[in-house]
């Protein structure tokens, strides 16, 4: 597996083509896609297209690659990208280590048992527990090619139970050049 995290704000992608017309948004857009296509090459992958499997539209969507399981994640003017052998799904997040004011009431509705139980006793605002699990959550998702709102009923704690499935999940807070204010989380899965 290789990780590549990416500043924005450095990015060295070509943006002869951005103009006044693009937002904030759709610039970071256009820049973590042209960063992302630039590290494919370089790591000797083919191209990467996007595709929403609902839609259609090549807007959103899971990236993927004819040569290898690709997942990404961004956050402001952070990117992450993975790359992994076609023998493994990959999932990867990025989100900041600081709670979001509404940690309390997504747990309630995304978190299992297993994942409730680690609950800081002052609550999800305390500490970058709930950062942790969010993270891993959407790593695993990735991974398995479901959304967050999506579970199985054959796992016991539910398919992203991340307290179920720690084994699948990689911490990668402070590596690779991930800014101390975000934590990653990456799920590899053996498609074999």
């Amino acid at each position: 597996m290789k990780i590549h995290i990416i500043d924005l704000r450095q990015s060295s992608g070509d943006q002869s083509c951005l103009d006044n017309s693009f937002d904030n948004i759709k610039r970071r857009l256009f820049l973590r896609r042209s960063a992302y296509q630039q590290l494919a090459k370089e790591e000797g992958f083919s191209y990467i297209s996007w595709n929403c499997p609902y839609c259609g539209s090549s807007k959103h969507g899971r990236p993927t690659t004819k040569t290898a399981s690709v997942s990404s994640s961004s956050y402001g003017n952070w990117a992450v990208i993975a790359f992994a052998p076609r023998t493994m799904a990959i999932g990867i997040d990025i989100t900041p280590k600081r709670p979001p004011s509404e940690a309390e009431g997504i747990a309630e509705a995304f978190f299992t048992p297993g994942e409730l139980c680690q609950r800081p006793t002052g609550g999800w605002q305390e500490g970058v527990g709930f950062s942790e699990i969010w993270a891993a959550k959407e790593a695993l998702g990735k991974a398995q090619g479901i959304g967050l709102a999506i579970d199985h009923p054959n796992h016991p704690g539910g398919a992203l139970d991340t307290s179920t499935h720690a084994e699948l999940l990689s911490r990668f807070t402070g590596q690779h050049g991930l800014p101390p204010h975000l934590t990653c989380r990456a799920a590899v899965i053996s498609t074999q």
